[in-house]
């Protein structure tokens, strides 16, 4: 069973959740930075990303795009109101992984 570590994103300080399948970690990492965030936030991957999905917390889509394997995307935040927001990111390995983020 996969469990949740608390790791440091890389850039300019911001937490981020990574999943992984053993004690030791992640082995396919997926960040979000920063995190809480205010301007833009990234998201960096090991693996291409495919899709990326964000919803609020009533469950409205609020920003959608396909991606093109690339295994990094910035993303601007600004004009979002203040809030919890589920990234939900499709990844070229065929796994959905998902991460709060918080704009601040």
């Amino acid at each position: 069973m996969p469990r949740a570590e608390g790791v440091r994103g890389p850039g300019a300080g911001g937490t981020a959740l990574a999943v992984g399948p053993t004690p030791n970690g992640p082995q396919e990492g997926l960040y979000l930075f920063p995190n809480p965030g205010s301007e833009f936030v990234t998201v960096l991957s090991k693996v291409g990303l495919l899709k990326l999905t964000v919803r609020d917390m009533l469950g409205r889509v609020v920003h959608q795009e396909s991606l093109t394997g690339r295994t990094q995307h910035s993303l601007s935040v600004a004009g979002w109101a203040s809030g919890d927001y589920v990234f939900r990111v499709e990844r070229g390995d065929g796994n959905v992984e998902h991460r709060k983020f918080v704009k601040q």
